[in-house]
């Protein structure tokens, strides 16, 4: 195995070599979906005291794999859980025969009462220590279930990006690669000063706006497309509710609430802008940012991937704010580029000779 030290993650201090380890990872609900596959839930307990829920969905779609077996990782965006537009990225994926995993968001035990260590818990997010865990965690899926989680897609918006990015810089030392990567509206290339409340409130509004348009968009897309079979297991949209299905996947219990707090205060630490100059420069990967955000600029974010920018790893500008990231349009086009990536890899054409679908 690659050391992390040739891979410029030494000299970041103690954040960047955690030593948390898998305490328990217990399945809790297992289904199957048709000729899409199966998806098994696990509640991962870490001995730092955090729970996780991860989703693992083994795609049995009879499609050509090609010369590697693909899986797509992604982590659900601030304040959401893995219902709704996760769920229906995932069933997307094992559509088209890839496999994914879903990496949820943290939370404290229900064993954990004391308002006070929940607080602490929370307080502890960090972008070196996700990927730490998640690393683990594919380790442990792949060791159990005879998976092959070795070459991977992320795709992920907002936190569920600046998530990845770290994840891929760690990937190397894991023995693992990420051959293509849509990092969508990443902030703080750089620390900055925390959001007020009133920007806050701001950004949940616009964010609450999007999944409503999000939700409306793909059942009607859906419908059109004939696809009742995935809307079935994906929303239910034969039913009424799917708006308020798709709401309720922002959770806001109270712990809840702490841990995004938690991860609010280490999305303007600037690390995962740190995480992303140490990217694989000889990987995939595309910045998909938006030119009203306030997170960042665009020049922020050349000037933070330095030498790595270039014809492996690209910016990609486009108008708009960071919840029109969202919008069915950016979806479809995302989903498109990817595509192109999935199927130069199944034709059989080397990873390191595929060109950058943003052509």
């Amino acid at each position: 195995m690659v050391s992390e030290n040739q891979w410029g993650l030494d000299g970041l201090g103690d954040r960047w070599s955690p030593r948390m380890q898998l305490a328990e990872v217990e399945p809790t609900r297992r289904t199957n979906h048709g000729r899409y596959g199966t998806i098994e839930r696990y509640r991962v307990l870490t001995d730092d005291g955090i729970e996780r829920e991860v989703i693992h969905g083994r795609s049995t779609t009879t499609r050509d794999r090609g010369p590697i077996r693909l899986t797509v990782g992604t982590a659900t965006p601030l304040s959401l859980g893995p219902e709704g537009p996760v769920m229906h990225s995932l069933l997307k994926a094992m559509e088209h025969g890839l496999d994914g995993i879903v990496f949820g968001p943290e939370r404290s035990p229900d064993n954990v009462s004391d308002q006070t260590e929940v607080e602490r818990l929370a307080s502890t997010m960090s972008f070196p220590m996700c990927a730490h865990v998640s690393h683990l965690v594919c380790d442990h899926i792949a060791e159990t279930t005879s998976t092959d989680l070795s070459n991977m897609l992320w795709t992920g918006v907002s936190l569920g990006a600046m998530k990845g990015l770290t994840f891929a810089a760690f990937a190397p030392a894991r023995g693992r690669r990420v051959v293509y990567a849509q990092f969508v509206v990443p902030v703080c290339p750089f620390p900055q000063a925390r959001p007020t409340e009133e920007e806050l409130k701001r950004f949940t509004r616009g964010e609450r706006g999007a999944i409503v348009r999000l939700s409306a968009g793909l059942l009607a897309h859906d419908m059109r497309s004939r696809m009742f079979q995935l809307n079935r297991h994906v929303a239910r949209s034969l039913r009424p509710g799917l708006t308020m299905r798709y709401l309720r996947a922002m959770p806001r219990d109270s712990v809840s609430n702490l841990f995004t707090e938690g991860w609010r205060n280490a999305v303007v630490s600037g690390d995962a802008g740190l995480a992303a100059s140490r990217l694989p420069a000889y990987e995939l990967a595309t910045f998909e940012l938006f030119d009203r955000d306030e997170g960042y600029t665009t020049e922020d974010w050349r000037r933070r991937l330095g030498d790595v920018l270039g014809d492996r790893v690209r910016i990609v500008e486009k108008r708009g704010r960071h919840t029109d990231a969202l919008a069915l349009p950016n979806q479809e086009a995302r989903e498109r580029h990817i595509g192109r990536v999935v199927r130069a890899i199944r034709s059989g054409v080397p990873i390191e000779e595929i060109e950058h679908p943003y052509g």
